[in-house]
């Protein structure tokens, strides 16, 4: 059975509380920027790097030029 002082203790224990959650809950909000950031950079990295392999596969065609076999 839930009385009056057992729900007051419960919600002071949860105010008390409040300032380790929150501070978990920024920290995992910054951890998880931090990580789809660095994903993201990535992604571009590899988006630029065929973007340029593209053209120079393109001036290669355009002129002729292929690479000697090994």
């Amino acid at each position: 059975m839930v009385t009056v002082p057992n729900a007051i203790d419960k919600m002071v224990t949860g105010f008390q509380e409040m300032p380790n959650k929150l501070k978990q809950i920024g920290s995992d909000l910054v951890k998880g920027l931090w990580n789809g950031i660095n994903e993201m950079g990535n992604w571009l990295k590899d988006q630029i790097t065929s973007f340029a392999n593209n053209i120079v596969d393109g001036f290669k065609g355009a002129f002729g030029i292929s690479t000697p076999p090994p």
